[in-house]
């Protein structure tokens, strides 16, 4: 249990309090927006073992909780306008006791790290649910396209919709290649904090747009509950906003990287801004025969140039412009996903397997990604 009336995102801004008296803490608060906050005992609740504590986090620390304790309420179950599989509730606490043996790592001070560390896994997670919203959603517009007649032949014989349909795949390949790519190094124990990040924005961002435009394909039938094609518009909308807003994400995916980089001296944004003007210019020179490789490389060293050139004129405060922060991100995230999807394909070329032909569309559809991607750079540029 993270989540509370007045802090969300900024998870230090809890106020839920567990005082220690003998070998009890005494726990009072609230918590909100608990999935299967009915069922789940015991219950870890994100508290604050010490309010005087700077920073915040060194007094944060995570309780199992008894839900048959006294004082331990499921206050109510909140109404969603989709994701409405599990239950999301209100839980009350008023001094409800908890043995000290129930403190998780059995050292207080440790829960803001043990939260973060499990978000990595759970936006994966989300990642995935992203990505199986955004397949259903072409799945069902494309079937529905070869249904539906319209002056006197199937919608899927217009261009318009041909290309809708084209959009929709390209997109759910690339979210389904990153959040691959993504779990891939979290299966091998690498830190996956900006990929992690990453894979769920694009995949949430995907989710959403797929279902519009299955929804806009199927026309006034996709307003209609009856298909139940909107649905998955009401279940992709949370995908968006739950382990971390797009928003957070992005911008601790741009700060995180480059506390990465800074840390292990892999480069230094201070200096980018002077030595990757040469860089881009060779790669701006005719492509090579991988024409993939290249966009590729010129994403990363468009990344590196521009964020170079923001961290040498404003140093420390880069953070608190956020404009820039956001470009950064979305140029961040093609490259990480550009990158994640030429690589999977070129795995898979290596291997023996019985279906080249899904390895070429795979192929084509990474190629277009590619073209796209590098729009999205010079925008956000």
């Amino acid at each position: 249990g993270l989540t509370e009336p007045d802090a969300g995102t900024d998870l230090q801004g809890i106020q839920t309090k567990a005082v220690l008296e003998g070998d009890h803490y005494i726990v009072n608060g609230s918590k909100m927006w608990i999935t299967n906050g009915r069922f789940a005992n015991p219950l870890p609740v994100l508290v604050k073992t010490d309010t005087s504590a700077q920073p915040a986090h060194k007094g944060m620390s995570v309780l199992l909780m008894d839900q048959t304790a006294e004082g331990f309420e499921i206050s109510k179950d909140i109404g969603k306008m989709g994701y409405k599989g599990p239950e999301s509730c209100v839980l009350m606490f008023s001094d409800v006791k908890v043995h000290k043996s129930m403190l998780l790592g059995e050292v207080e001070g440790k829960g803001l790290q043990q939260v973060l560390s499990s978000l990595e896994i759970g936006r994966l997670n989300i990642a995935a649910r992203a990505v199986g919203i955004a397949q259903e959603a072409y799945n069902q517009a494309l079937i529905y396209s070869k249904e539906r007649k319209a002056f006197g032949k199937e919608i899927n014989e217009f261009q318009a919709i041909q290309l809708k349909l084209a959009e929709m795949a390209t997109n759910v390949q690339a979210s389904r290649l990153l959040t691959w790519w993504s779990a891939s190094m979290a299966d091998q124990g690498k830190r996956v904090d900006t990929e992690a990040g990453m894979a769920k924005y694009f995949s949430s961002e995907v989710a959403i747009a797929n279902a519009l435009d299955a929804m806009r394909i199927h026309g006034g039938m996709g307003y209609s509950m009856e298909t139940g094609i909107e649905m998955g518009y009401r279940d992709a909308r949370i995908t968006r906003i739950y382990e971390g807003t797009n928003e957070i994400n992005r911008m601790l995916s741009v700060a995180e990287l480059t506390k990465r980089h800074l840390k292990s001296k892999e480069i230094n944004l201070t200096k980018a801004g002077k030595k990757l003007p040469g860089l881009l210019f060779k790669q701006a020179l005719p492509f090579s025969s991988n024409d993939e490789a290249r966009i590729i490389e010129n994403i990363k060293a468009c990344f590196l140039l521009i964020s170079g050139a923001a961290g040498k004129k404003l140093g420390k405060k880069l953070v608190d412009e956020q404009e820039i922060v956001m470009n950064l991100a979305d140029i961040l995230a093609e490259g990480f996903l550009a990158e994640a999807a030429y690589l999977r394909v070129e795995k898979l070329k290596t291997k023996n397997l019985s279906d080249p032909e899904s390895i070429k569309i795979m192929e084509n559809i990474v190629k277009v990604y590619l073209y796209e991607a590098l729009d999205t750079v010079r925008k956000a540029g």
